[in-house]
């Protein structure tokens, strides 16, 4: 999710927003990126290791029927009861306003015990606009000092490489996709298709991908004392600024 989406997030959990404003921008997605976004929530809701009484409290708040279809099973830390929650089409709404009540039951317990003196800015107030408009502001400053930094600057180039080179390999392969007319047709042995297949199923900069990315996460988290979501965020926004200057183009423009 986007920094503006994740400060409309915090601000529902301290009670500033309503669930309705976050119901409303998930059914503006489509069905991946709700996926996405249920997805997204669960891994906050699992890094903040709610209870058994954190999950009964959601659902009776939250007055949702039990799932009609079968759901993915997900245990958390300190849940001895699974999290009904299910991926499926029929299913993403509801799912979505169990997490969302589950989410600012175990935020509230945890702004209580940091609001006095809050390093993070999720734990800020939230209801000032000075307060929100400063969260993009040091965030930015954050991407072009990390940006700036020599000791990153070698992982960053080889992320910024790696994805220029899978984004250009994508674009040609989709070039090289394009339909033609055809009058007459031949058979593909088996080994044919299978020689044929790999390429497009194996994509060698994914590897190299994910192990700078998590390299930078753990250095940078340690650095900088962020979030998961926050780090991830602070990476791929470092890739974009040096892709821009070395390649002239984005991550997905």
């Amino acid at each position: 999710m986007s920094l503006a989406e994740e400060i409309t997030l915090y601000q529902f959990g301290q009670g500033h927003r309503a669930d309705g404003d976050l119901l409303d921008q998930f059914n503006q997605l489509d069905e991946l990126k709700k996926i996405q976004r249920v997805v997204e929530l669960f891994d906050l809701v699992q890094q903040s290791k709610p209870d058994d009484t954190d999950l009964e409290q959601a659902l009776a708040t939250s007055r949702l029927p039990a799932p009609a279809l079968s759901y993915l099973v997900f245990k958390g830390h300190r849940l001895q009861r699974s999290l009904p929650i299910s991926l499926a089409h029929a299913e993403l709404d509801r799912s979505y306003r169990l997490l969302l009540q589950l989410f600012k039951k175990v935020y509230q317990r945890q702004l209580e015990a940091e609001k006095q003196n809050p390093a993070n800015w999720m734990f800020w107030d939230l209801s000032n606009p000075e307060v929100v408009a400063s969260i993009g502001t040091l965030h930015q400053q954050l991407v072009e000092e990390v940006y700036a930094c020599a000791g990153y600057r070698s992982e960053f180039a080889s992320l910024s490489k790696l994805n220029y080179t899978r984004k250009s390999t994508w674009l040609t392969n989709q070039e090289e996709l394009t339909p033609e007319p055809q009058t007459h047709f031949s058979f593909l042995t088996y080994e044919e298709v299978v020689n044929r297949s790999i390429p497009m199923i194996g994509e060698p900069q994914l590897r190299a991908i994910s192990l700078l990315c998590n390299s930078l996460n753990k250095a940078l988290a340690k650095q900088y004392g962020l979030t998961t979501e926050q780090v991830t965020r602070l990476i791929w926004d470092v890739v974009e600024r040096h892709m821009r200057e070395q390649y002239n183009t984005g991550l997905f423009d």
